[in-house]
């Protein structure tokens, strides 16, 4: 029982997304990072891939969506928002990574930019839809307080 009541609690919510945010950052920046140095069997029209490394790209996906939901739960679609942008910018910043160090060729890392590129895009509306939801979250604040001023 003490479990379910500690997790009702906002900052407990708020601490568990950012936990989970930091984790699905560091699974895609490992990812994009070692990405090209794992061996991939490609053939038939996909890929895989036996190296363990490659269980990050999952740890990312569900990190990324374990940490929106929480964060949403605790602060609203500003949570969602700052995961997906620190998610999508720790991949760039692995496959730049990747580039820098020699394991991949810019050339080949025009899809997963453009990837990141739509996180930002994503990120961006989640935070254009929250501004008119705290805006509204404060009004309604404020008229709490002045019809309990008025009644005591």
């Amino acid at each position: 029982m003490k479990v379910l009541a500690l997790a009702r609690n906002r900052w407990v919510r708020v601490l568990a997304a950012i936990l989970l945010t930091v984790f699905a950052a560091w699974s895609a920046f490992t990812f994009g990072h070692l990405a090209d140095t794992m061996s991939w069997d490609c053939g038939g029209g996909s890929c895989a891939t036996n190296d363990p490394r490659s269980l990050n790209i999952l740890g990312a996906i569900a990190g990324t969506i374990l940490a929106c939901l929480v964060g949403a739960l605790a602060v609203g679609l500003i949570g969602p928002a700052l995961t997906i942008a620190a998610v999508s910018w720790a991949f760039r910043q692995g496959l730049r990574a990747a580039v820098h160090d020699g394991y991949s060729v810019a050339s080949t890392l025009t899809a997963p930019l453009t990837l990141t590129t739509i996180g930002f895009i994503v990120s961006g509306l989640c935070l254009i839809g929250w501004i008119p939801m705290f805006i509204s979250n404060r009004r309604l604040a404020r008229r709490i307080r002045r019809r309990q001023a008025a009644q005591g």
